[in-house]
């Protein structure tokens, strides 16, 4: 995703609304139709974390609203916001455009297009990728740590984060009880490199697992599989492995304990 014009969207929200998560200036609900988040116009990208939501309003503003108990909303508290707030320091055209954002379970991740990024809220099992495992972890944004270089794609999990660098390889770091991010320990602190990994050109977080699209559309998974999520259909967490059903991919996401996939089909 590249800067680009203005694109006059409307952002909708439905569902639970219990921590504001909807935007809608409230916390009540749940709400079963779509309701219009009042205020949100050229909308760019929009992300949904666990009890938060994101969006990127032409590539220079970042707002966050909901959950903000572990200050995954970036604005230096730890209080729940029921409407749209901005994130301070990813605002305006003299911090430069932000080229990627995303949202994970009790954190958040953004990209500027000079290839800095940022992170912030939870860090127990440092998915912040800022060396460490503070807890409470930084309630605005700090630089992930690490030579990365170029970042094409992000991904926030329940406590994990990935990357697609310039060169196509899938970098992660945080939580790795079930191997979501490296072979072996329990927790990475900044962005390694997953082995076996070339060509990316995105990748998807689920709960405690991880799915890669190649650019010759292949697919892979790793990390927890009891629910068969990393779509394998081999019970091995590490290293890679080929997603069942070909080539031809050309689309993947990742729920909380399930991943999707599409497909060209002649």
């Amino acid at each position: 995703m590249q800067p680009g014009p203005h694109l006059h969207r409307q952002r909708l929200g439905l569902g639970v609304n219990n921590f504001g998560q909807l935007g809608l200036g409230t916390f009540d609900g749940p709400y079963s139709t779509p309701q219009l988040v009042d205020g949100l116009r050229n909308i760019t990208h929009i992300e949904a974390g666990w009890f938060h939501s994101m969006a990127l309003r032409s590539y220079w503003t970042v707002l966050a609203w909901g959950a903000n108990s572990r200050g995954q909303l970036g604005d230096g508290t730890n209080v729940a916001k029921p409407s749209p707030i901005e994130v301070p320091g990813l605002v305006g055209r003299d911090t430069g455009p932000v080229y990627d954002i995303a949202a994970g379970f009790y954190h958040s991740l953004a990209v500027r297009a000079n290839g800095t990024l940022l992170s912030w809220g939870a860090n127990n099992y440092g998915q912040l990728g800022n060396g460490g495992t503070s807890v409470p972890g930084p309630y605005s944004p700090v630089e992930v740590i690490g030579s990365y270089g170029q970042v094409k794609a992000l991904a926030a999990g329940c406590g994990q984060s990935y990357l697609v660098d310039g060169s196509g390889k899938v970098w992660a770091w945080g939580d790795n009880t079930h191997a979501q991010v490296a072979h072996t320990g329990s927790a990475v602190t900044q962005p390694q490199v997953i082995p076996n990994l070339s060509n990316v050109k995105d990748v998807a977080a689920g709960c405690a697992f991880g799915l890669a699209l190649t650019s010759g559309g292949e697919a892979y998974g790793w990390g927890q599989y009891e629910s068969g999520q990393t779509g394998t259909g081999k019970p091995v967490p590490m290293p890679v492995f080929p997603v069942a059903g070909g080539t031809g991919i050309t689309f993947i996401a990742a729920g909380g304990d399930h991943g999707l996939a599409a497909r060209l089909v002649s």
